[in-house]
């Protein structure tokens, strides 16, 4: 799973480093760029009324609603501006009115430096931290060791197998209750061919002896046909 999870990392800082390298320098990321020009339109529609100092009144016009800007603590009534990084469309009213630039109103991690310096640095695979600068020289002992090794696994092993306490066993079962099934469960693709009963008694089909319901046929003396 941890496995998994570095795997899509890996991949998503590289798709997200190559979007970072295509972005214009010295600006915004795209989507808060476009955040920013839907604020300012809407902003337009907005009634601005000034309280004191950089504190604002800002009324909607299709609500009636009233909300309170101040620029110095950067934080508005509807609780979007200090939670989003840049100015909501409010906020927005007040520097359309004060035409400032509202680019100090916005956070710094909000632009394109910050985004690249975000996934500057790469996810690793852990063989990356092993140095294939130098190549590795062996004097010998290092062969005796691993062949040792391999050696006491050898063993190991034999013990393993000669140990019959250790083998997998099946788990304990008991006998069910009731007579045994002769006939197996067949599928539902599986037809089965009906067999047809035929009475001994009346030789008729569809039932047994035991069920039969026809009438005996009782048959007359022999005629003696000698003359």
């Amino acid at each position: 799973m941890l496995e998994t999870i570095r795997d899509q990392l890996m991949g998503w800082f590289d798709n997200r480093r190559e979007e970072g390298a295509k972005m214009r320098d010295g600006g915004f990321v795209p989507k808060i760029s476009t955040e920013i020009r839907k604020a300012m339109d809407t902003a337009r529609s907005y009634i601005c009324r000034h309280a004191i100092d950089l504190i604002y009144e800002i009324k909607s016009l299709q609500s009636s609603k009233e909300y309170v800007v101040d620029l110095v603590k950067k934080t508005c009534t509807c609780f979007v501006f200090q939670s989003q990084g840049f100015p909501c469309l409010h906020a927005f009213k007040v520097i359309l009115y004060r035409r400032e630039d509202y680019v100090k109103y916005v956070q710094e991690w909000c632009t394109v430096a910050a985004y690249r310096k975000t996934y500057e640095q790469g996810i690793l695979p852990p063989a990356a931290s092993e140095n294939v600068d130098n190549l590795p020289i062996f004097d010998g002992s290092e062969l005796d060791l691993a062949s040792k090794a391999e050696d006491e696994e050898d063993v190991d092993q034999a013990d393993t197998s000669s140990d019959s306490d250790n083998a997998l066993k099946p788990p304990n079962t008991r006998r069910p209750s009731g007579r045994p099934k002769k006939r197996r469960i067949r599928p539902r693709s599986e037809t089965e061919v009906e067999r047809i009963q035929k009475c001994k008694r009346c030789k008729g089909l569809g039932h047994n002896k035991r069920t039969c319901r026809e009438p005996l046929q009782v048959e007359g003396p022999a005629k003696d046909t000698r003359s």
